[in-house]
């Protein structure tokens, strides 16, 4: 209750800098028996107070006088992830951003050559492989004059884990590099790596920060800089050992940061990691955009199909009809011709990111239609627009979303949509027409520049929501100081009907495939995602158990209802809870809200045969509260798995098994957090199903590595312990709930992205950025196949033909980002290797032929 009203209920209202100050203490007093003071922490409130008097100075001085550091990221370090944020092109948006800074006044200097290149040019990358090393070379004794001000215990921790100063990272001789350059009075920098992947410490996640990590925020400071911009999502400052909240002087993030006023542009789909900045950095969260968003549509050999399934309604021809299982077969789609048409219309309809965001960018027409037709997918105020559009038609659009009648609605949608944005009349109630009008007006992102530039001279920056902005139309406009959802309101009503849906559908597939109902279902949790639903998953676990929130006495007092077997009409499943360290930085409220429901329902008077949970309960030896909250430990965020995966260093997949079992296996208990891993080990051994919910259309499960870190994890986790599951993807990214096996989703999401010319023609457009995306889809390939052996082998065929084997694909991508192209062909070839990819010697053979050449032209 402290953090909510303390730190969560300020948020709302744009409040930040949480810094503590004071807190209450019991004394016993001879007048007045026990009473509570203030107790003041000077040391706290002299930080406070020398930073609130640097926001000040940013409102009184002129910006000409202002000095100003921009960090940019390349993590993983090397060339091929400069200058790398989420669903940002930050090269493009710095040019603007630094134009609209010599406009309002400041001494900066507009380089005459792409960002990009002044940086490989100067070598100001983190561990370069092709470069040589550039910036600023801080002396030793000048780093060891900072250094021995630290408290010792932090100087003991460092030489602890990287030696004695300078270390290893980052050094030339005794000198230690700060990857820096000047613009006028602009500084970019190059945020450092935290070590992980160049020292191989993967099983060391609380790591303190290197000795170049601290001479970098050291050098900052001594720059008499009056601001920094954090620019893009995300860095790593706020991740770094110390308290979750109220962090005291030996917190890494606060002694690093020193009395600098910390702004930080940031994705506003991401509220979740973004209150971790604000609440551990103090920073002021700008908000940017996601990228325009379109249909995926069909290409290539997935077009012939599409016509000939045409003909085939016309003329049910028996050959026609062999002719389409063969074409369908040889593109890996199975099933009859109902089964394989309704995959190419859920291809069609699937809506896809178009590139990368660049700030203060504004959409074409195209781009808001196709926005709009995912926003009014759902039901809200009205009903969604294909529903009105098909009643005006005459037509059934829930009988027939993934047809030819579900596309033909979706074209007069559509179509309807453009003469509603271009003034025309349209057959649809005038109040709805204006609603539509007025969310179109709400995509204006000409504020991201004024945001940022707003707090660099100490104004206050409007609050709003942050969140999906297809769910919620309302987190645009952007440019504002952007907040999570009230996680007191989780779940959220929509959320409770919609997770309740979920858990059903769940275990009517696994019904279904197996013949009972699974005993143990483990639930993949993230902050990520709870607050950008108001609660799917939250939901879905409840219903799992056969409970509901009762909110009775208003939305902050939550009691829990059961569910009367007879009403439910089946077992009450066992759930194992798998969260991340956000959930419980954020969402603490939520944790409690399980626990008792698991409390609950393991103390009910049932048959353990109808109530899994209490059944477990009774094999493991009667306890009060059953820990099924399992996450990392509470330094941590995560584990360490996409680090051992991309740095490649390993040899078996136990070990990848045996890190998420050492690193997850923390039990979040009512009153304490403890580690457990003979209890997490034994509800793995249970776990008859793994799932997930995918809730964003910016991030399939191929675009973002914890996918395979937590459904991989787990799954991994799972058959190295004996047991076997079936892995299950929630979709809830459209007005359909779906579940569906990891195999079928990642076929899905490589045609609809990673192969999809459309897709790949929006990447690209980014110089950089756009090469380095599509190989961090080829990882995440390698990583599901390494944690769950769910890719099938034609994706992979299917990537090496149309990213490194095509001629002029493979050109493109090489101008882009030619590190992103061999890292490319490096992955693909340790595919191989590793023997999850049966590929043809002849086709190995061509990609190391192209591999060779590349990396010659490099050196």
């Amino acid at each position: 209750m402290e953090i909510v009203l303390g730190i969560t209920l300020p948020e709302l209202d744009g409040g930040f800098e949480p810094v503590f100050t004071a807190g209450m203490r019991t004394l016993n007093d001879p007048d007045l028996g026990e009473v509570r003071v203030v107790d003041v922490v000077p040391e706290r409130m002299d930080r406070f107070a020398a930073r609130i008097l640097n926001w000040l100075k940013l409102r009184t001085m002129e910006n000409h006088e202002k000095r100003i550091g921009i960090i940019l990221y390349d993590y993983p370090p090397g060339e091929a992830n400069l200058g790398n944020a989420g669903y940002l092109d930050v090269f493009e948006s710095l040019e603007v951003f630094l134009r609209r800074l010599r406009e309002r006044g400041y001494s900066v200097r507009i380089p005459d050559e792409p960002i990009k290149d002044i940086l490989m040019r100067e070598g100001l990358i983190n561990s370069p492989s092709y470069h040589e090393y550039g910036g600023q070379r801080i002396p030793l004794s000048d780093y060891l004059e900072f250094f021995s001000r630290l408290p010792e215990r932090i100087q003991d921790d460092v030489r602890a884990r990287w030696g004695e100063p300078p270390g290893e990272l980052m050094v030339d001789g005794d000198d230690i590099i700060i990857p820096v350059t000047e613009l006028g009075s602009v500084y970019l920098c190059i945020q450092p790596s935290r070590g992980i992947m160049e020292t191989d410490s993967y099983h060391s996640r609380d790591n303190p920060p290197h000795h170049q990590y601290l001479a970098f925020y050291a050098y900052l400071n001594s720059l008499g800089l009056d601001a920094i911009i954090h620019f893009g999502m995300h860095g790593t400052l706020e991740f770094l050992p110390g308290r979750e909240t109220a962090l005291g002087a030996e917190c890494y993030p606060d002694l690093l940061l020193g009395e600098l006023p910390n702004i930080y542009l940031y994705w506003a789909g991401n509220t979740s990691e973004s209150t971790i900045a604000r609440r551990r950095t103090y920073a002021l969260p700008v908000a940017h955009a996601s990228p325009p968003v379109r249909q995926s549509d069909l290409y290539g050999d997935y077009l012939v199909l599409e016509e000939l399934i045409d003909q085939w309604h016309g003329d049910p021809d028996d050959g026609l009809r062999d002719e389409i299982i063969e074409r369908a077969s040889q593109l890996n789609l199975r099933g009859d011709i109902p089964e394989i048409e309704s995959e190419l219309f859920r291809m069609k309809r699937r809506l896809i990111p178009r590139g990368l965001h660049i700030m203060d960018s504004e959409w074409d027409p195209n781009d808001m239609v196709s926005y709009l037709l995912g926003v009014l997918r759902f039901d809200r105020e009205y009903p969604s627009i294909h529903s009105m559009v098909a009643e005006k038609l005459g037509l059934d659009y829930r009988g027939s979303m993934d047809t030819a009648t579900g596309w033909e609605i979706e074209r007069h949608a559509a179509e309807a949509l453009k003469r509603i944005l271009t003034g025309k009349s349209v057959d649809l109630p005038p109040e709805y027409v204006e609603w539509v009008r007025s969310l179109s007006e709400r995509c204006d992102f000409r504020g991201e520049s004024r945001g940022l530039l707003e707090a660099l001279e100490g104004r206050y920056v409007n609050p709003s929501r942050g969140g999906d902005p297809i769910r919620d139309p309302e987190v645009y406009p952007t440019g504002y100081s952007m907040h999570a959802f009230d996680p007191m309101k989780i779940p959220a009503p929509l959320a409770e009907s919609r997770g309740r849906l979920a858990a059903r559908k769940l275990l009517e597939d696994y019904l279904e495939e197996n013949g009972r109902y699974p005993e143990t279902v483990a639930v993949v949790l993230w902050g990520f995602e709870t607050l950008k639903t108001g609660g799917d998953t939250i939901s879905m676990i409840l219903e799992l158990l056969g409970v509901r929130i009762n909110r009775k006495y208003g939305p902050w007092a939550k009691n829990i209802d059961v569910i009367p077997l007879n009403e439910l009409g089946r077992p009450r499943v066992d759930v194992l809870v798998n969260i991340c360290g956000i959930f419980r930085d954020t969402l603490g409220s939520q944790i409690e809200i399980l626990n008792r429901a698991f409390k609950t329902v393991a103390g009910l008077d049932e048959d353990p045969e109808d109530n899994y949970i209490l059944k477990h309960n009774l094999e493991d030896g009667e306890v009060k509260v059953p820990p099924r909250i399992f996450g990392p430990g509470p330094a941590e965020y995560a584990s360490s798995i996409p680090d051992i995966i991309g740095g490649g260093a390993w040899d078996q997949e136990d070990e990848l098994a045996a890190a998420y079992l050492g690193e997850m296996c923390y039990a979040y208990l009512p009153d304490s957090v403890r580690e457990a891993p003979d209890e997490f080990r034994r509800n793995l051994q249970r776990v008859e199903l793994v799932a997930q919910e995918r809730d964003n259309v910016e991030y399939e499960v191929t675009d973002l590595d914890h996918y395979y870190e937590f459904m991989g994890g787990l799954t991994s986790s799972v058959r190295n312990l004996g047991g076997s599951c079936s892995v299950r993807v929630v979709d809830s990214t459209e007005d359909e709930i779906y579940v569906e096996g990891l195999d079928e989703v990642i076929g899905r999401a490589a045609r609809c992205r990673i192969l999809n010319p459309v897709w790949l023609d929006g990447m690209l457009a980014h110089d950089h950025h756009g090469a380095k995306n599509i190989k961090d889809r080829v990882e995440h390939l390698l990583g599901f196949s390494a944690t769950t052996g769910a890719v099938d082998n034609w994706v992979y065929d299917d990537v090496a033909e149309t990213l490194i084997l095509d001629d002029e694909m493979r050109r493109r991508i090489s101008e882009n980002n030619p590190y992103a192209a061999v890292r490319m062909g490096e992955i693909l070839l340790e595919t191989a290797e590793r023997g999850y990819w049966d590929a043809p010697d002849e086709t190995l053979n061509r990609i190391r032929e192209v591999f060779l050449g590349l990396e010659y032209e490099l050196e």
